[in-house]
């Protein structure tokens, strides 16, 4: 099992290793999204942005970024990732709602 803590919400999660982020979030009841993205956003399939998150540890023990990403975020920071695109395989720290509406 791996620990997601959830900095900017105080909270911790267990999930089983190589479980989607996205999926461990809302199954935590974690806000991932905020304001309209609750209702308009892709549902996990990497085209909309809607589930940015910051990565503030343990970017090393999600998989690695995928061909959506480079072309949603734009950006090679391996800090900012989208969470349905992640599986986590160890311990992390994240943000998650930084994304201004």
């Amino acid at each position: 099992m791996a620990k997601v803590t959830i900095q900017n919400e105080g909270h911790c999660i267990e999930v089983p290793n190589n479980s989607n982020l996205k999926e461990a979030l809302i199954a935590a009841k974690m806000p991932l999204y905020n304001g309209p993205r609750k209702l308009l956003n892709c549902r996990g399939h990497g085209r909309c942005g809607s589930c940015e998150i910051l990565v503030i540890s343990g970017a090393e023990h999600l998989t690695p970024r995928t061909a959506a990403e480079h072309r949603i975020l734009k950006t090679y920071d391996p800090h900012r990732r989208l969470a349905c695109q992640a599986a986590v395989n160890g311990d992390a720290e994240i943000e998650v709602n930084t994304l201004a509406l």
